[in-house]
């Protein structure tokens, strides 16, 4: 077991930021700090993906719309499923913290980075991408920037979306989505599918390498009362891709993706929300199963779950000097397992189990001054 304790104050100066993409409904931004920030307030490379947009583009991965994000580069390295990395600023790609609905998704069983090839666009509304160094923030993960991965919630009344699609390679494509509201309660949850007989990638034969990814999501938040919010959040993919291991020449492999996310939380507000307090739990467990036909089964396991504490307060302006000033406290756990399983050769054993435990405190001002600096 080995322990990792990290201790970090931010403090910086920074003038006007600049928003990409579409319009805005609400001008608000969740991963340019720890607490939400008016669009104006940010300073770092920051673009927004709007739901309007998603659907103008036709696309069916999340990799897709990421393309033309500027500082941004994504790399498949094959057909439908196989291994997609995105870098940010010319960074590895596991120096890219990636977070679907405030989940750490960076999957610890594949070297830490998370692999776009299985996150479809059927129910996200939102996609921020912050370029630069964000780890006095978010930890190291963050390293190149985050990309911020907001799911459709539950609207007033009740909807149903549905998607259903054929196209080149056998393509079948199917998704179903129902959304739920009141004044107090919210739901969401629906699932997507996808099956294709993909393309054939080596030089030599014509045998196709097919992929299935079949994805449930489901959220919910209830008010409480007029200042406390719980909620769950909880999502499950399940995909299995082909490939050729002995490229240029067809040959028999497969991988089969398991990957499990959850997060519950409890929000609450103290003096008519000038002393904000949230509880939160999350939990992120994968699977990556191979075999082919070179060096036969081998599999990589991971979780990861962390715990965590945060405060913001808006300090008073005693004096009256018209300043705008919040403080936000975090305290984070994190605790990751990994497995991996494999044939072992003379002088090489890949089986192994490691542990490793992660503390994180985080410490942020803000101040806005004569309406024009931003501290």
């Amino acid at each position: 077991m080995s322990f990792r304790r990290t201790i970090i104050l931010c403090f910086s100066i920074f003038g006007l930021g600049y928003l990409q993409a579409g319009e805005l409904i609400n001008p608000i931004t969740i991963s340019a700090s720890r607490s939400k920030v008016p669009l104006e307030e940010v300073a770092g490379a920051l673009t927004i993906i709007t739901r309007d947009e998603i659907e103008n583009r036709n696309a069916v991965y999340v990799s897709e719309v990421l393309q033309s994000v500027p500082g941004l580069n994504v790399s498949q390295s094959g057909g439908a499923g196989a291994l997609t990395q995105v870098r940010l600023r010319g960074a590895e790609a596991n120096q890219v913290l990636v977070l679907i609905d405030g989940i750490e998704a960076n999957d610890p069983a594949n070297g830490s980075e998370f692999n776009f090839a299985h996150l479809a666009l059927a129910n996200i509304e939102r996609i921020e991408v912050l370029r630069g160094p964000q780890s006095s923030l978010w930890g190291s993960d963050a390293l190149s920037g985050v990309i911020n991965i907001i799911t459709t919630r539950g609207t007033y009344g009740k909807s149903l979306r549905v998607k259903n699609s054929y196209g080149s390679e056998d393509n079948v494509e199917g998704g179903l989505n129902f959304l739920a509201g009141t004044d107090r309660f919210d739901i969401s949850m629906g699932g997507y599918y996808i099956d294709s007989e993909g393309i054939n990638i080596a030089s030599n034969g014509n045998e196709r390498d097919g992929y299935d990814n079949t994805t449930l999501n489901f959220s919910t938040s209830y008010q409480l009362y007029e200042n406390t919010e719980i909620g769950l959040i909880a999502r499950h993919t399940n995909a299995n891709n082909e490939f050729d291991p002995g490229l240029p020449v067809d040959g028999f492999g497969e991988t089969d993706t398991e990957q499990i996310y959850g997060r519950s939380f409890l929000h609450f507000n103290l003096f008519s929300g000038s002393w904000a307090h949230q509880l939160e739990a999350a939990i992120t467990d994968t699977s990556n199963d191979n075999d082919d036909e070179f060096f036969g089964r081998s599999k990589t396991s991971a979780t990861k779950e962390k715990y965590s504490y945060q405060t913001s307060i808006r300090v008073p302006d005693f004096m009256k000097l018209s300043v705008n000033q919040s403080l936000v406290l975090a305290l984070e756990r994190e605790q990751e397992r990994f497995e991996q399983k494999g044939a072992s050769f003379p002088g090489f054993d890949p089986n192994q189990r490691q542990k490793i435990t992660n503390y994180g405190n985080v410490l942020e001002y803000r101040a806005r001054m004569f309406e024009d600096v931003i501290l």
